[in-house]
Formats: C-alpha cells, sequence, structure tokens
C-alpha cells in the first residue's frame, strides 16, 4: 500500500478503489505503474509521464505517446497509445489504494481478475509494444526484470 498522497498536488478528490477514474492523479503523483516502472526506471517517485491539463492529469504514454517513445521504437501513436490503454488496464476503475483507503470491494476485485483474465496477453504485448526490440526490461512470469538492475516488479493480475 501507497502512503497518502498530499490532497494539494490532485486535480480532484481520489475516489474510492473501483470507482471510475475521476483524472486526480493519485496513483501517478505516488509512484509509477509496471509501465512506467520499464520505461522509466524502478526509482520511486511521481511517473514522468504525467501531464496536467486544465482540469485533471492524464497517462501521457496515452494522450502524448510520442513524447516518450524510446529510441528505435517506429510504432505510430496511435498504436502506441493503445498499447498503454490496455497495458495500464484503462477503463476498470481506480486501483490505487494510499493509506488509510478501504480495502478494494469484493466485486472490483473480481472485476480486476475477469479483465486481467481476458486481457492478460493483450497487456504483457501492450508493454513489450513500448519497451521495444532493444530494452533494459523484460517480462519474467509474471514480473517485468530491470535488467541493469536486477529489480524487479510484479505485473498486476491473476495467477494461474
Amino acid at each position: 500500500m501507497k502512503a497518502a498522497v498530499d490532497a494539494d498536488r490532485l486535480a480532484a478528490p481520489k475516489p474510492p478503489p473501483g470507482d471510475p477514474c475521476n483524472g486526480c492523479g493519485a496513483c501517478c503523483i505516488a509512484t509509477k505503474c509496471p509501465m512506467g516502472k520499464g520505461l522509466f526506471g524502478f526509482e520511486p517517485g511521481p511517473c514522468p509521464a504525467l501531464e496536467r491539463t486544465a482540469d485533471r492529469y492524464v497517462c501521457g504514454l496515452i494522450a502524448n505517446p510520442l513524447a516518450y517513445v524510446p529510441d528505435g521504437n517506429d510504432a505510430t501513436a496511435d498504436v502506441l497509445s493503445a498499447a498503454a490503454t490496455t497495458a495500464i488496464c484503462i477503463g476498470i476503475g481506480c486501483d490505487a489504494r494510499h493509506t488509510g483507503d478501504p480495502e478494494f470491494p469484493a466485486e472490483f476485485t473480481r472485476r480486476q481478475t475477469r479483465w486481467a483474465m481476458k486481457h492478460g496477453r493483450d497487456m504483457m504485448m501492450g508493454m513489450v509494444r513500448w519497451l521495444g526490440r532493444e530494452r533494459t526490461v523484460e517480462v519474467v512470469g509474471r514480473e517485468l526484470l530491470h535488467r541493469p538492475t536486477g529489480k524487479t516488479v510484479a505485473i498486476r493480475g491473476p495467477k494461474r
């Protein structure tokens, strides 16, 4: 569980876990998702691809993918945006749990599991599409391995 994010930095109050995303930014201010760790490294801190609009935060990997694409990746903006949308599970609801938040509702946990079972391969391939062939991150089982440091991060989804 992540430490609570300073409410002054949020674009809107953080919704309860499982509720629709409102662009508050709490998840990406607190830490990088597995996709962000693969692209920007495992150091703690906010995601460099978090972009602020007039009234909300958006993921730059989706909204502005060519600004973040690694050198040598020749994918189009549409392909990268679609890959990031799937890889970071857009559409399943707020999955940022911070200190003081309630447990995930059981129905949300079931919804996450169903979504990951249906889209698990697409999630992995989305990450691989972004990272390209010459990458420092490798998918190993249910984890991303950062080769230079040897650090790993679990990839969300059901155990098989």
